[in-house]
C-alpha cells in the first residue's frame, strides 16, 4: 500500500504598513526560524494561540523571510509601532489562521453555528 502526501497551498497574509505591502507566510522554514527566535514550540494551534505581544516581532520576521529577506530590524520596529492592542489582536488571529487555516476555519464555522439564531 502506498501513501501519498500532497503539498498544501500555504496561505499568505498581505500586511500593509505605511504604504508598503508585505507578504507573510509560514512554510516550515519560517516556523523553524520563529521557534528558534522565540525559543517556543509552534507545532500546535494552542502554541500559536498562546503567543504574546513580545513574540510578534520575531514571528513576523520569520513570516516575512520568504518574500522579504531584506527586512531590517528598523522596519520590523516600524511595523510593530503601527500596532495598537486592537490591531495586535487582529494580527495574532491572522497569524493563527496562517499557521492552521483549516482548524481556524472549523473553529469559526463552529462559533457561527453556535451564535446563529434558531429562527434564522
Amino acid at each position: 500500500m502506498q501513501n501519498t502526501i500532497e503539498s498544501a497551498v500555504i496561505p499568505s497574509l498581505l500586511l500593509k504598513v505605511d504604504g508598503r505591502e508585505y507578504i507573510v507566510e509560514f512554510p516550515l522554514s519560517a516556523i523553524i526560524r520563529a521557534e528558534s527566535k522565540t525559543d517556543k514550540p509552534l507545532k500546535s494551534l494552542q502554541d500559536w494561540l498562546n503567543l504574546q505581544a513580545a513574540d510578534v516581532p520575531s514571528i513576523l520576521e520569520a513570516g516575512l523571510s520568504k518574500h522579504h529577506p531584506e527586512v531590517t530590524a528598523e522596519e520590523l520596529t516600524a511595523i510593530c509601532d503601527q500596532l495598537n492592542p486592537e490591531a495586535l489582536d487582529e494580527v495574532l488571529y491572522a497569524l493563527c489562521a496562517l499557521a492552521f487555516p483549516r482548524r481556524m476555519a472549523a473553529l469559526e464555522a463552529r462559533a457561527q453555528k453556535g451564535t446563529a439564531s434558531p429562527n434564522g
